[in-house]
């Protein structure tokens, strides 16, 4: 029942990467604003993740999925039936609080198997909500274009429906304990997800108004007026909604800056590279892909990852962690680079595609291991939540930072060719730069064989959920 889970809320997260284009033409809207699919998606799931992580540890984590499904049934329902990008992009806000309970959904096979088969079910459910990632990508253009977009959100809401039922009916109520230190306050959650917004608001905008206008500087000063409101009532709250005290850890710091930097590649990339692919071949870029082609063209990116996160067990024994993401950070890199500089055949977006696939298996699978190696035991749900959290706000600020810089170079005939360049340069030079962030991760050597811990799984975004072993002590 909880690999339908892990389905239901991943197949949401990928059905729009490859028809933005087509989104933004049936809503008659621009680049910046239909990229707010992606964005508002990944903001609330920002937010909700630290948040539903301890309502289930509050409430129990049946309770909270049944509860994270009706919300994304209902968003799913109210995307089928939105008449304007506005509507759309509230609605794709509302999708993606489930993005939030995959950590829950892996509290519950913990506390609901024995732990000889606890490696053997989070191995399930990666393998599942990988495969559910893809599927969305390859069967959105082919569903867009031959049933429309109401059918498009009528999929992933019959699924959220059936897991909805299936969690009432076969999961079995779970255990859970009030907070120990106090009443979780909500006002951090406000400021947090407003400072997110205005300053997202403000890259978005930056591109068609000017970093120097009124409205951009306005919104950059209320987030940062909110950022550091947000700040001082986590160090002063007994429940804190993030805990800043635990990012003073160095493995902990390092591994959310590694993870920062490569969600602005992961979601920047999932905003411009359909793009690119449909770009007509006289804009100096792309190969004329229709809608379908695309999710087939980036399909290789989820299925990369995946099967290079399952060797990670073994390169664990031979490199440091360090090491790793070090090498996932360069070929990141380089497959950005490689976009950049060749991409008018079909197989060489499809080449580039499994070679950023290695590079975000190799991060997605590690950077988790080091936030657990550097913390308590019962400290490792918050600090691997607060981890996607912050990857995932990476993806919110990548998103939004590529449809400006492809805004910035539009024409009047268009996106320009010279727009995707500098995306995709800006893009792999985040990811040398995550290379570099790596090594301020605190070395530990090499591994050696011996037995492999129980895995911890981390929600991989584009790459799908990743199974992550913690490396030893």
């Amino acid at each position: 029942m909880l690999a339908l889970v892990v389905i239901a809320v991943n197949l949401p997260q990928s059905v729009v990467v490859p028809v933005l284009s087509g989104l933004q033409a049936d809503y008659d809207t621009d680049q910046v604003t239909t990229t707010w699919l992606i964005t508002g998606f990944l903001l609330s799931s920002a937010v909700a993740t630290p948040l539903l992580g301890r309502l289930g540890d509050s409430y129990g984590q049946r309770r909270i999925l049944a509860v994270v499904l009706l919300v994304l049934a209902l968003g799913c329902l109210g995307s089928a039936l939105a008449t304007t990008i506005e509507w759309q992009i509230a609605m794709r806000a509302v999708q993606g609080i489930s993005g939030g309970a995959v950590p829950v959904a892996f509290s519950a096979l913990r506390a609901g198997v024995p732990p000889e088969r606890l490696s053997y079910g989070a191995a399930v459910l990666a393998t599942v909500g990988s495969i559910a990632f893809s599927v969305g990508i390859v069967l959105a253009g082919p569903i867009l274009v031959e049933m429309g977009r109401t059918a498009l959100f009528l999929l992933p809401m019959g699924l959220a429906v059936v897991a909805l039922v299936g969690v009432l009916l076969v999961l079995p109520p779970s255990g859970s304990h009030a907070p120990s230190n106090g009443r979780f306050d909500v006002l951090p959650v406000i400021l947090f997800a407003g400072a997110l917004v205005c300053a997202l608001l403000a890259i978005s905008r930056s591109s068609l108004l000017g970093w120097t206008s009124p409205m951009v500087l306005a919104l950059a000063g209320a987030g940062l007026i909110l950022g550091l409101a947000w700040s001082d009532q986590e160090r002063r709250a007994r429940v804190p909604f993030v805990d800043l005290r635990m990012m003073r850890l160095r493995g902990v710091w390092t591994a959310n800056l590694v993870a920062l930097l490569a969600g602005v590649g992961l979601f920047g990339c999932a905003a411009g590279l359909p793009r690119l692919i449909q770009a007509p071949p006289d804009s100096g870029v792309g190969i004329g892909a229709s809608l379908s082609e695309v999710g087939l063209l980036m399909s290789p990116i989820a299925l990369a990852a995946f099967l290079t996160s399952l060797c990670t067990g073994r390169l664990y024994r031979l490199f440091s962690s360090r090491s790793l993401l070090v090498a996932g950070g360069l070929i990141s890199s380089a497959s950005f680079a490689g976009v950049a500089a060749w991409n008018g055949e079909w197989w060489m977006i499809a080449g580039w595609c499994v070679v950023q696939g290695i590079g975000n298996g190799l991060i997605l699978s590690t950077v988790a291991a080091v936030v657990v190696a550097s913390v308590p035991a019962g400290q490792t749900g918050v600090a691997n939540g607060m981890n996607t959290s912050i990857r995932t706000l990476g993806g919110s600020l990548g998103a939004a930072a590529t449809a400006a810089i492809l805004t910035a170079y539009a024409g009047p005939a268009g996106l320009d060719g010279a727009g995707y360049v500098a995306a995709f340069v800006v893009l792999a030079a985040t990811m040398a730069l995550s290379a570099g962030a790596s090594l301020l991760i605190p070395h530990n050597g090499a591994r050696t064989p011996g037995p492999e811990p129980d895995p911890v799984v981390s929600d991989a975004g584009l790459a799908g959920p990743t199974t992550t072993r913690p490396e030893p002590g």
